[in-house]
């Protein structure tokens, strides 16, 4: 695998137009007789059910959005982002989780939607060359009430981490939960560290996260980052930062085997590494 890698990023995170099935049959049902949550006691469980599975398993999520250069409160349109990950849940002993994930991203061509290859910098005209790797596994823990515990090391690269979850808040059958991580990356071969701020909201029906019997639901997320610029564009020493408006869903499992057999398509079209 080359060593010109995708940005390593906390486990971010397009939108697959696949069919979803994702919660118990009666959790409708059982709605009018769920105690109402609380924004405090039930922040840990709703952060894992959101973003993962309460027991053991494999979740996946899709990620659609755009990259934006930014100077001077001025935005530039750079292209189009598309992400896959896996991720698998482990229950830890001691009342946590682990959560080894996967990662696959690509960037699109704002006018054609085509995989982009390579890029004529708006910024200083020249042109680059997009580097494509798969990212992980990586493997992080959560302890017993969800807390992230932070990465000190993301392929070789030393990292410092700050995550936090909520608050949360239910507005009739909706629920919103926001989180916030920002981060530090010290490349292994030296160089300018990357800064790293995202900022999320995760959306999910309020009854499905209520109920004991749903270990995990359809949720989607509003993401928004802003980082310093990427390596590849080449724009050392230059003033800015690249920002990314991206919106993504939790996918639990497939219905049908033309859904499963249009996902193998898109993560073989789209993830292959020339």
């Amino acid at each position: 695998m080359s060593s010109s890698k995708v940005q390593r990023r906390h486990f971010v995170a397009g939108i697959a137009g696949a069919s979803i099935l994702t919660s118990a049959a009666n959790a409708v049902n059982a709605r009018k007789t769920l105690s109402p949550l609380d924004p405090i006691a039930d922040l840990p469980m709703a952060y894992r059910k959101l973003r993962y599975t309460m027991g053991d398993g494999l979740v996946m999520w899709w990620f659609q959005g755009m990259k934006y250069g930014q100077r001077d409160a001025k935005f530039q349109p750079m292209y189009g982002v598309e992400t896959c990950n896996w991720n698998r849940v482990k229950q830890l002993p001691a009342g946590g989780f682990s959560v080894t994930v996967l990662e696959c991203a690509f960037y699109t061509d704002l006018s054609t939607g085509k995989v982009l290859r390579r890029l004529d910098n708006p910024y200083t005209g020249r042109a680059v060359d997009i580097p494509y790797a798969v990212v992980g596994p990586v493997t992080a823990k959560y302890d017993a009430k969800s807390n992230l515990i932070p990465l000190t090391e993301i392929g070789g690269s030393r990292i410092q981490m700050n995550a936090t979850s909520g608050p949360m808040n239910v507005l009739g059958d909706t629920l919103w939960m926001k989180t916030r991580n920002d981060f530090q990356i010290f490349p292994k071969s030296g160089g300018a560290e990357r800064q790293v701020n995202e900022w999320a909201t995760y959306v999910a029906d309020v009854g499905e996260i209520a109920d004991p019997a749903v270990t995990s639901i359809l949720a989607t997320v509003d993401l928004v980052e802003v980082t310093t610029w990427p390596k590849c564009l080449d724009m050392a020493g230059q003033p800015g930062a690249m920002m990314g408006q991206i919106s993504g869903q939790k996918v639990s499992r497939f219905e049908k085997r033309r859904a499963r057999r249009r996902l193998a398509e898109v993560i073989s079209r789209r993830c292959r590494i020339r």
